[in-house]
């Protein structure tokens, strides 16, 4: 699980410091995509002058991100040569923004997806009395009259926008159609596998084909949502790309046939964006069983207080079925709260099977950062597939990468 490497086959020229930048940039950008010593679908960026650099996907890349892997390509040198000495956030931000504009302008080329992504960066940097602005958009085909980006709008826009379940729609050039509010009670619940937050649905949920829900979050977080789910996603000045059906593969190949990766992915997106740090480990096998310092945790253990909070939970949480296609909104909510309890949440290929599980450190998972970090390292040595959402917001993964006989450590980064 080392850094961005530049090892080079025999015979070709190594990557510059600055070109190494843009290889992270990309392999980041795109959420499957990730460095490795092996893998089982290799692919390259190359550089002019004969440099390139390796990376992996699990899933074979769909004609889209071959087509974003190409455009890359063509832009390396350009981006390398922009890039200082010192490279920071921003250099890094302006690589992604090229290639989130890309993949939207693939995608639906009628909107003025440049215009959109620079409204929406301007609002994430407004505060309305104090507080951080958010908005929510959606954008559909038809004529405005009133450019929603004409500054003397903003002051009476900032407000109205801000609530989780209204949205100003608006025309593929930013003007504005309408305003909506959605009660609760008028959103259906989610009935096809989809990878988007929770506070998505209410949007998401009245999309046509070719029609995008766009928002700012209050943490500043900037998303593009379509038919398929999220299209692009900016935190903290770092780009994502989402390729939601290759997405989709990869994570459901965890569980052939089984709902559990798009249900616990759910809740991960859901803490994600509510800047809740939490651990969820995958452990179909029952690995950890030894490996809990506090038996306790678990909702079937003989060792559980009477008045503990697991056993005061037991008889919700222990009949949520992970694997079942319809996990209700508020059993999707109370998983998202007990992974916000001090702990990990266990879960084997059916139920939650403890939570606020507190891990053995693993021997080789010392001095690898906090503690949550050490515990999802040390549950993955232990031999149980492990999801950490860090207190920013990003979330991690850590598997076996395979490419034939050979097998290697890895991570995925992304959020």
């Amino acid at each position: 699980m080392d850094q961005l490497s530049t090892h080079q086959e025999f015979g070709e020229r190594r990557l510059t410091p600055r070109e190494t930048f843009v290889a992270s940039t990309l392999v980041n950008a795109v959420p499957h995509w990730y460095q490795a010593e092996c893998g089982p679908e290799r692919h390259e960026l190359r550089f002019a002058g004969g440099g390139s650099h390796a990376f992996y996907s699990i899933a074979a890349l769909s004609p889209r991100l071959q087509a974003l892997l190409d455009f890359a390509g063509d832009k390396a040198a350009e981006w390398a040569s922009a890039i200082p000495e010192f490279p920071s956030r921003l250099n890094e931000g302006r690589i992604g923004q090229d290639l989130a504009l890309f993949w939207l302008e693939s995608h639906t080329p009628g909107v003025n997806w440049s215009k959109v992504l620079a409204y929406l960066q301007e609002v994430s940097y407004r505060t309305y009395e104090g507080d951080q602005v958010s908005l929510n958009l959606i954008i559909k085909p038809g004529f405005g009259r009133v450019d929603l980006s004409a500054p003397g709008l903003q002051k009476v826009l900032d407000p109205l926008g801000s609530s989780e379940q209204v949205a100003l729609v608006v025309d593929p050039e930013l003007r504005y159609l309408d305003y909506l509010q959605i009660p609760w009670q008028d959103i259906p619940e989610q009935e096809a596998l989809h990878f988007h937050p929770d506070f998505v649905q209410p949007f998401f949920s009245l999309l046509q084909p070719g029609e995008f829900a766009v928002m700012v979050t209050n943490h500043r977080d900037i998303l593009v949502v379509g038919t398929e789910g999220i299209l692009v996603s900016e935190r903290f000045g770092r780009w994502f790309v989402y390729d939601n059906y290759t997405f989709r593969s990869v994570l459901s190949r965890a569980s052939a046939g089984s709902w559990l990766p798009a249900n616990l992915f759910q809740v991960v997106f859901d803490l994600s964006y509510r800047r809740r740090g939490a651990l969820i480990l995958h452990d179909p096998e029952g690995r950890l069983g030894n490996r809990v310092v506090n038996q306790e945790a678990f909702l079937e253990g003989p060792e559980a207080p009477a008045d503990s909070v697991q056993s005061l939970l037991a008889h919700k949480v222990s009949t949520i079925e992970l694997r079942s296609r319809r996990v209700e909104r508020g059993e999707r909510r109370l998983l998202a709260e007990i992974a916000g309890v001090d702990g990990a949440v266990i879960v084997d290929d059916e139920r939650v099977c403890a939570f606020g599980a507190i891990l053995e450190p693993h021997p080789d998972a010392g001095g690898t950062g906090g503690a949550r970090e050490t515990a999802a390292l040390s549950a993955f040595l232990w031999g149980a597939s492990p999801v950490k959402i860090s207190s920013e917001g990003d979330i991690t993964t850590y598997f076996k990468s395979r490419e034939g006989s050979r097998e290697c450590d890895a991570q995925l980064t992304f959020m």
